[in-house]
């Protein structure tokens, strides 16, 4: 009996692993490397995961404080070329006397971004775009983190917000 419980979780464990080194191909054939080579993708976030925030009564039905679902709002980033633009809800605290404007209170950014690097994590077995970026008075820090499932991470760090990361998938630019 023993054997078997051993057996039992030795399977579940496996099993549950996450594999990053699976090569997955989006609807035209292209897969990660394509898009990245391309300079030509778009990420689409499913989940908010804002940095020690308090929002426990105005948080969407069925979050988390670290865990927000946003795969039913309009959110984007995308890389198009040496042009980026991106629109992603915002739950978190602003700082530094940024004024509040209830009509934009999401991240939204576009133009050229500066200090742009890419570099490929070989043991991991995955792309990291990295890039800052200005817009108004807010200076965005923003890290991609593009997996070969397709799946990707976006954290962004703001001078007048706290940080927050978005985790979703990535696709080809659609018209």
């Amino acid at each position: 009996m023993r054997n078997f419980i051993i057996i039992c979780i030795g399977y579940l464990l496996i099993g549950c692993a996450s594999n990053n080194t699976m090569v997955v191909n989006t609807k035209d054939g292209n897969s990660i490397n394509d898009l990245i080579e391309n300079k030509s993708f778009e990420i689409t976030s499913n989940f908010a995961a804002p940095r020690s925030v308090q929002l426990n009564l105005l948080m969407p039905v069925g979050s988390t404080p670290n865990n927000i679902p946003i795969n039913g709002t309009v959110n984007y980033l995308v890389l198009n070329n040496d042009q980026v633009k991106a629109f992603l809800p915002y739950y978190g605290e602003l700082q530094n006397g940024l004024a509040f404007n209830s009509k934009e209170t999401g991240i939204k950014f576009s133009g050229t971004p500066e200090d742009y690097s890419l570099t490929y994590n070989e043991n991991k077995k995955f792309h990291k775009v990295k890039f800052k970026i200005k817009e108004g008075r807010e200076v965005y820090n923003v890290t991609v983190s593009l997996y070969n499932n397709l799946t990707s991470r976006i954290h962004v760090f703001s001078s007048h917000r706290s940080s927050i990361t978005y985790t979703g998938v990535v696709k080809e630019i659609s018209d």
